[in-house]
């Protein structure tokens, strides 16, 4: 299980498959990538590494996963635009908000389509996640 404190969205549970990301401190580059390709209903992980010196995801990218299909953003980090993101047909769930946007400066740093551990607890791409307003749940497979 991951332990996220804040649910924002009007989308109070999602259990698509998801597509887990890296993502560097202060850096989006990888996170509008991603938004930009095709949804196809997934979740979207976004490892952070529990940062709280700025946010990640903000209104303009989770407008994108609206855009694009994306059926939630799960944020080990901290999200802006919260009241925006409320109102979304998109679940974002994520540790807290800051005012501060992510650095969109080096387009070279983090990764996508790997493994990573939030909570102590290992996603991996196509892994289920299941989501309301308590927390995360993360299965191998999809739950009945």
């Amino acid at each position: 299980m991951v332990h996220t404190n804040y649910f924002h969205g009007y989308h109070c549970g999602f259990h698509p498959i998801c597509v887990p990301s890296f993502c560097q401190h202060f850096f989006s580059y990888l996170l509008l990538q991603a938004l930009e390709g095709p949804g196809e209903g997934r979740v979207l992980i976004v490892d952070g590494g529990d940062s709280d010196r700025c946010a990640l995801v903000g209104d303009a990218l989770a407008d994108l996963a609206v855009k694009n299909n994306w059926k939630g953003i799960v944020v080990n980090g901290l999200i802006r635009d919260s009241e925006a993101i409320s109102k979304m047909a998109v679940g974002v769930k994520a540790l807290g908000t800051h005012p501060l946007k992510s650095d969109k400066a080096a387009a070279d740093q983090g990764q996508q389509q790997v493994d990573v551990v939030i909570s102590g607890c290992k996603i991996s791409p196509g892994d289920w996640i299941y989501a309301d307003w308590d927390g995360v749940v993360v299965s191998k497979k999809q739950l009945q």
